[in-house]
């Protein structure tokens, strides 16, 4: 499909291509790094191909059949690794700083709730109930005594519209496709002056800077890279204020972002453990440049190194 036919989930406009990956590259990481099979998702796509909005900056993988869909999910949470499967009590950046914005009287919905973590701690501060696709999920959180419905976003603001304060949504913007139908849910959910906080990994102009192959910012898993600039540009294209933003987390280790710059620079796709000789070669050629670029983003006090991002959005 040519490029000039494609256009932008968040506008209508116009979207040009702006990258590519190579799918074997992507499914091999994939493999390496989870333990999941993906080659199925890519329906036997050499390239893959991400796209930019003229409008917003917004870039995103196309087709939106390349998002995951339940199978994909299954084999997801079946996985037996603790980094993905949170432990009991463990707590994330972006539910504190939503937690911390969060006022006694606000009535509040957490969007993409899952089993209701977040839910958990809010509701000894507000009004809160949450919504998720994910039947087992809704289970865990409904078991816990929280008030949860397993719908889409788009049925329960049509059920419930101007019922919220403040709308929730940590790390679910990345994964949907047609942001206009789920921004438009949001507004509608909220009263007016509601406010919206989203956390979305931060691409400037990949995952914490230059993790170009990270899989699990890429489809099936992911299928939008969103920056300050792009969240900046879609609040304004729905007439929502941008009133805070925040950055996540710690940023890496000045090694860390050197080796992040050279794999880039090198064009190495793979994880550590596959490193080749020459591909080892590659990146002590590359590494001068690297330091040199990283040194200057520091001064630069440049914000692409944090893995995350929120912001805070008010209705008009």
């Amino acid at each position: 499909m040519s490029s000039t036919t494609i256009t932008s989930p968040v506008t209508g406009g116009s979207a040009s291509r702006c990258d590519e990956f190579r799918c074997a590259d992507l499914i091999e990481r994939y493999r390496n790094d989870w333990g999941l099979e993906v080659a199925d998702h890519f329906k036997g796509m050499n390239l893959l191909y991400l796209y930019r909005c003229e409008d917003t900056g917004y870039r995103f993988f196309h087709p939106r059949e390349l998002a995951g869909e339940a199978d994909f999910y299954d084999a997801f949470w079946a996985l037996e690794n603790p980094t993905i499967h949170r432990p009991k009590g463990a707590w994330r950046d972006d539910w504190q700083f939503a937690l911390e914005r969060i006022r006694p009287q606000d009535k509040v919905l957490d969007v993409g709730c899952a089993d209701g973590a977040f839910m958990e701690r809010a509701a000894e501060v507000a009004n809160v109930e949450g919504i998720d696709e994910n039947e087992a999920g809704c289970r865990i959180a409904q078991s816990n005594g929280l008030k949860t419905t397993c719908t889409s976003v788009t049925e329960f603001a049509e059920a419930n519209p101007g019922s919220f304060d403040v709308v929730v949504a940590s790390q679910v913007l990345e994964h949907v496709y047609d942001v206009t139908r789920f921004i438009e849910a949001l507004k509608a959910i909220v009263r007016r002056h509601g406010r919206l906080i989203i956390s979305v990994p931060n691409n400037q102009p990949y995952y914490a800077g230059w993790s170009k192959y990270d899989p699990l910012n890429n489809p099936p898993h992911h299928i939008g890279l969103w920056n300050e600039s792009s969240l900046r540009q879609m609040a304004q294209h729905f007439g929502l204020l941008v009133e805070e933003v925040g950055y996540l987390g710690k940023p890496d280790r000045f090694a860390l972002q050197v080796y992040r710059r050279a794999a880039h620079l090198a064009d190495v796709t793979k994880a550590l453990n596959q490193l080749s000789f020459a591909d080892w070669l590659s990146l002590i050629l590359w590494a001068p440049f690297a330091i040199i670029l990283t040194i200057g983003e520091r001064l630069r006090r440049s914000t692409s190194n944090y893995a995350y991002l929120a912001v805070v959005l008010q209705k008009a």
